[in-house]
């Protein structure tokens, strides 16, 4: 199970920094809201960019943040099924794929 935690950097009014407890020192703003609002992963990824942690974090990092962000939204939309958990799985599984044709 993957501990991820709110550490409360909004950037552009819209993104939130999560901390995902197995991949330490890897900060990145969650990008699963951002895609499911209509941004690409590409253009999603561009906003985290902006912070230190993400541009310094390695490329199989963030994939495999992808992967666990797709994994989580699933668990969380099959056990509450309703639009927003349903929107934000389909938005991880849109980053995931992104991330694995990377």
């Amino acid at each position: 199970m993957r501990l991820i935690v709110a550490s409360g950097q909004i950037l552009g009014g819209v993104l939130q920094e999560y901390h995902v407890a197995d991949l330490p020192g890897l900060q990145e703003p969650e990008a699963c809201p951002l895609i499911a609002s209509g941004h690409t992963p590409a253009s999603a990824e561009g906003w985290a960019a902006r912070t230190l942690a993400w541009a310094a974090a390695p490329g199989p990092g963030i994939t495999a943040f992808a992967a666990a962000s797709h994994r989580l939204w699933t668990e969380i939309s099959t056990s509450d099924p309703d639009p927003w958990t349903t929107r934000l799985e389909a938005a991880a599984r849109v980053w995931d794929e992104y991330r694995t044709r990377a």
